[in-house]
């Protein structure tokens, strides 16, 4: 980072707004004692953040803005800004992430606005910044409020002066350790923090441990309770499922029975129906032995009937024997002479001349004869079968008769019989449907009690389900889906609802959803507490850890970059005294606790940077045993020293020259040439020998309005 550019607007003396460029490696500000050149140098100050009224010259933030003159109004606001080249972009890559992002700029101009009423703000790249934020981009660069940057008339010498302590502060602002040191310091501050609120959380805990002992007491009674919640609950389900079933089974049994109830009507109707059959049959044998004689009386007539026709059947038969006797020739020889007589006639009607026409006609009337006396027996004989077989159809007529009589006389004795089984199955058939109705009737009367019994068993169901709802949440849904262990006894499962419930009421707990929801709220605030603390263990764990490296690396980079400034500023100091010798140099030192904070006391007890000299010829080792010039020289020595080891973008010399005689100002000047080979130089001096060394030369003077005015001159290089 280099600094391009200051400009003040408003600062003090400088009413209008002022630009210093700074490129040139030396710029040189002159001009009258109370010009208002030194303003310039507590600008640079104020904007780097400043916080001492005392090291601008001021008593309060107010007395920094123009107060006007008597041809000029005084201002309200003053600012201070100054612009630096970030080209280059090279910086850590531990910066904050606050400022991060405007170390990507080319450009970066920080500027601090203070206002009538005191207040002040700080900015970069025009952006609202802490002041935190500022010191962090300045550490980067180099930068800082302390004497090695920004040396006033009168503070040349400071850093030779300064306690071990303070030089200290010096050299690791000028080995770039500030950046570490304000990490450092914001660790120990958040340490500090982080240890308060765990003493705080810690204290909170311990308040609420005894109402959380109480609680937790609570608690187990609470749980026990709970524990003996779920084995009524259980014991209920038992219960209830059981019960379930029982009434089930008790609706469906009187059910049924009232189904037979239903059946006594019907039951009282067959009982009627078989007294009106047992009546019947009492009448009937009389109409029984009426109608066997008259089955006697159509028997008689018919068998004597069938004797008749037995008897001409017979008659018959013989008058056919007697006609079969008479038969001259058989059936075979008529037919034998019917061929005969045919071939005959075929001849006497077909024959003339010799033949004896009598003799065949003769013996044609015998053969007709014979044949003619055939036919009429067999007429007679057809006569007489047919009769027979008259006789023959009405005989089985007759016999299918009289057997037809003879099965209905059988079927009369069998009705008789039957009619006196009927009457035992009728009578027994009495028996049971009266015994049956005697039963329904009494099952009846039962039915009726065991309802009145199971409609109190149902109240008594529906009481002890809400009581048991209401009491350990049993729903309908836990009862009807379970199922009951095998060897279950309702009787002890009922002992031991009343063993719970006395059990439970002894503990005695009467709100436990409030107990449960201060308990919950208080475990989960010492949970919570419980958890923060383990967080702010590991934050301080972190912390501490990131403290023992910051102070490592800052005690490393300190002792080899002093060994490094020891070397330089032993050179410079034997160059600038022709022989002589210098060095610097770490010791224990103690500091009073009222001149510092806790934090810088812990670490100024360990160590301090403390300063031995030689000069040549004399046997001075103090440094307040040098004169004014020689402390000068002596301080450039280290300041060259300092810068050599890493250059800030630029070093203030207000007036350190004015204390110089002409020998040492040319010395001084030499060292102004080599120390701008490093740094960016502004000068405000009177010294001519000063000048010479400028590359450009800004004159301040006072306008008629009391405001300070800039004019500037520009050497020819070469």
């Amino acid at each position: 980072m280099i600094l391009k550019s200051i400009t003040l607007a408003g600062f003090k003396s400088f009413a209008k707004k002022t630009t210093i460029d700074i490129t040139h490696n030396v710029t040189g500000i002159v001009g009258p004692n109370g010009s208002g050149k030194s303003n310039i140098a507590e600008a640079i100050r104020f904007v780097l953040g400043e916080q001492s009224m005392k090291s601008i010259r001021s008593k309060s933030m107010g007395d920094l803005i123009f107060k006007g003159s008597d041809s000029s109004n005084p201002l309200s606001r003053a600012s201070v800004a100054i612009e630096i080249d970030n080209s280059i972009k090279e910086y850590s890559e531990s910066v904050s992430p606050e400022i991060a992002t405007f170390l990507t700029y080319d450009t970066i101009t920080l500027s601090r606005e203070v206002f009538s009423d005191g207040g002040s703000v700080y900015k970069i790249n025009n952006t609202e910044v802490r002041l935190k934020d500022i010191q962090s981009l300045l550490a980067l660069a180099g930068l800082g409020n302390s004497i090695h940057s920004i040396i006033s008339q009168g503070e040349a010498d400071g850093i030779l002066l300064a306690n071990p302590l303070e030089r200290k502060e010096m050299i690791e602002n000028a080995l770039g350790l500030r950046v570490h040191q304000i990490r450092l310091r914001d660790s120990e501050r958040k340490l500090k923090k982080v240890e308060e609120h765990t003493k705080t959380l810690e204290l909170l805990r311990r308040e609420l441990a005894p109402e959380l002992s109480h609680l937790r007491l609570q608690m187990e009674k609470i749980n026990k309770v709970e524990g003996e919640r779920v084995k009524l609950r259980d014991a209920y389900v038992s219960y209830f499922a059981y019960e379930d079933k029982e009434i089930l089974s008790l609706s469906e049994n009187i059910q049924s029975h009232a189904a037979e109830s239903d059946l006594l009507p019907a039951l009282k109707n067959t009982l009627e129906e078989l007294s009106q059959k047992e009546k019947e049959l009492d009448t009937r044998p009389q109409d029984t032995r009426s109608e066997k004689r008259e089955l006697e009386d159509r028997r008689f007539t018919l068998e004597r009937e069938l004797s008749e026709l037995h008897f001409q059947k017979n008659a018959l038969k013989k008058e056919l024997e007697k006609e079969t006797r008479d038969i001259l020739i058989p059936f075979s020889e008529y037919k034998e002479l019917n061929e005969r007589c045919e071939e005959l006639l075929g001849i006497i009607n077909n024959t003339e001349g010799a033949i004896d026409m009598h003799a065949l006609r003769l013996q044609l009337h015998d053969m007709y004869n014979a044949m003619r006396k055939y036919a009429l027996h067999i007429s007679d004989e057809k006569v007489i079968q047919e009769k027979l077989d008259r006789l023959e159809a009405k005989q089985n007529e007759l016999l299918t008769k009289i057997e037809e009589i003879k099965r209905e006389a059988l079927s009369l004795e069998s009705s008789e019989d039957n009619r006196f089984s009927l009457l035992r199955d009728i009578f027994r058939e009495k028996g049971e449907v009266e015994k049956k109705i005697t039963q329904i009737e009494n099952q009846k009367a039962a039915l009726n009690d065991q309802k009145a019994a199971l409609e109190m068993r149902k109240e008594s169901f529906t009481t002890d389900l809400q009581e048991a709802h209401i009491f350990v949440g049993v729903s309908v849904l836990q009862y009807k889906t379970h199922t009951i262990a095998e060897g279950y006894d309702h009787i002890q499962n009922k002992r031991l609802i009343e063993r719970l419930k006395i059990r439970i009421e002894e503990i005695g707990i009467l709100d436990p959803l409030t107990i449960k929801n201060s308990f919950e709220e208080l475990s989960g605030r010492d949970s919570l507490l419980g958890t923060e603390l383990d967080d702010l263990q590991k934050t301080r764990e972190s912390l501490d850890t990131l403290i023992h490296d910051l102070e490592a690396t800052i005690e490393q980079d300190f002792r080899k970059g002093l060994e490094k400034i020891n070397f330089n500023f032993n050179n410079f100091f034997h160059e600038i005294f022709a022989g002589g010798k210098a060095r610097v140099f770490v010791e224990e030192f103690a500091v009073d606790s009222e001149e510092v904070d806790d934090i810088e006391v812990k670490r100024a007890k360990e160590l301090g940077v403390d300063i031995e000299i030689n000069l040549p010829n004399k046997k001075t080792r103090d440094i307040n045993m040098l004169s004014g010039g020689e402390k000068t020289l002596a301080s450039i020595a280290l300041l060259f020293a300092l810068t050599s080891i890493m250059p800030p973008p630029f070093v203030v010399l207000d007036e350190t020259d004015a204390a110089l005689d002409e020998a040492n100002a040319k010395k001084y000047g030499k060292l102004l040439k080599r120390l701008a080979q490093k740094s960016r130089l502004l000068v405000i001096t009177h010294n001519r020998e000063t000048m010479n060394q400028c590359d450009v030369l800004y004159g301040v003077t006072l306008a008629g309005d009391g405001s300070s005015r800039l004019l500037s001159i520009k050497f020819n290089e070469g």
